[in-house]
């Protein structure tokens, strides 16, 4: 009983002050929060912007808006643009589109209620449930980042379900220019293969793998199989899905470096 009045209660105070709930939970340093949230805001170069791929309900995009001179939200469901719209933040955009490697159209497949649960990838197993009930199929506008005319970019997060290497892809004439930071979630689970899809684009462009590891990004060389980092269940303290990379030429690339972050 007790539980379910706390849950009311927390769902009362989002909805009526999301901006406080939100900077409450981040002061709190809520355990809902994937341990790479608060690592991400200050790796954002001061002056450059953000591109927060994928912004849900927008908890990332509000902590990067904190660092970043502006935060570009790319998030094409529209059940989450509310949440991003009350965050009320002027330094945020919201694009309701997905990013991809071509301009079109796709599909959106994703769980009703359950805004994290979603894909444009057709790869990803959430298609085969897109006829079953509590699923929602859209038709949705795609561009490439490389289309968009963005002033120069510090720092991309990327969490895409199974479709970031096309997203990778269609950014690539920014990623090659300004040579920002980057977070990606790569998961085999959502498309087999996508740690090789994602090496396969940013190793050539003079990219380096990190992992957040005790609090401090360690580095991942290429040769290491990321897979065998996501063997245990997802979400416990043993998988790891969000992964970080540098250019070469970043002063976080060098290993001691990366390490003194927090």
């Amino acid at each position: 009983m007790i539980g379910t009045l706390k849950r009311r209660l927390a769902r009362h105070l989002e909805h009526r002050f999301p901006l406080w709930w939100l900077k409450f939970r981040i002061w709190r340093r809520d355990r809902h929060f994937e341990r790479e949230f608060f690592t991400l805001g200050p790796l954002c170069p001061p002056g450059r912007i953000a591109v927060d791929v994928g912004g849900n309900a927008g908890e990332y995009s509000y902590w990067l808006s904190l660092h970043a001179a502006r935060v570009i939200v790319y998030e094409p469901n529209p059940g989450c643009h509310p949440a991003i719209s009350r965050l009320n933040r002027p330094n945020i955009r919201l694009r309701s589109v997905a990013l991809s490697d071509r301009s079109g159209t796709a599909r959106l497949v994703f769980q009703n209620g359950n805004s994290g649960i979603g894909s444009i990838a057709g790869e990803n197993p959430i298609f085969s449930l897109e006829n079953e009930p509590g699923y929602i199929q859209l038709t949705v506008q795609t561009v490439r980042l490389d289309e968009e005319a963005l002033d120069p970019v510090g720092l991309m997060k990327i969490d895409v379900e199974g479709h970031e290497a096309a997203v990778i892809a269609g950014a690539m004439g920014v990623i090659l220019r300004d040579r920002p930071r980057l977070m990606i979630e790569v998961e085999e689970r959502h498309r087999a293969g996508a740690h090789d899809r994602v090496r396969a684009l940013l190793e050539p462009a003079g990219y380096r793998r990190f992992r957040l590891e005790e609090g401090r990004l360690r580095p991942l060389p290429w040769d290491v199989d990321a897979r065998s980092l996501q063997t245990a269940a997802p979400g416990t303290p043993g998988y790891v899905n969000n992964f970080f990379f540098f250019h070469e030429t970043d002063p976080l690339a060098d290993p001691l470096a990366a390490s003194r972050r927090p």
